[in-house]
């Protein structure tokens, strides 16, 4: 599979019937180990949890460089290494 042991990060999957959820459940089930970066950590922790055991939920603000510096570094502190990136984050209000 092209997505066995993979290191997968998926922003804005945190949503219950979001695409980046599906998406992230989609690679879980094709082997890859998920990061979901959502602003929102108990959403992200749950839909990592939602894919299955060893997978990673990060709150993470996407606008923000510094967050970002910090999800990458605890990702590459957890799995060594990152494949995989799925830039899903979005919003659906006035900014």
């Amino acid at each position: 599979m092209l997505l066995e042991n993979k290191v997968a990060i998926i922003t804005g999957a945190a949503s219950q019937r979001g695409i980046g959820r599906a998406t992230a459940a989609c690679f879980a089930q094709h082997g890859a180990r998920v990061v979901v970066l959502d602003l929102d950590l108990q959403a992200a922790q749950a839909s990592a949890l939602s894919c299955g055991d060893g997978h990673l939920g990060l709150a993470t603000d996407v606008t923000d460089p510094l967050s970002v510096r910090r999800a990458i570094d605890q990702v590459l502190e957890h799995f060594g290494r990152i494949d995989v990136l799925v830039n899903n984050a979005g919003i659906t209000q006035p900014v």
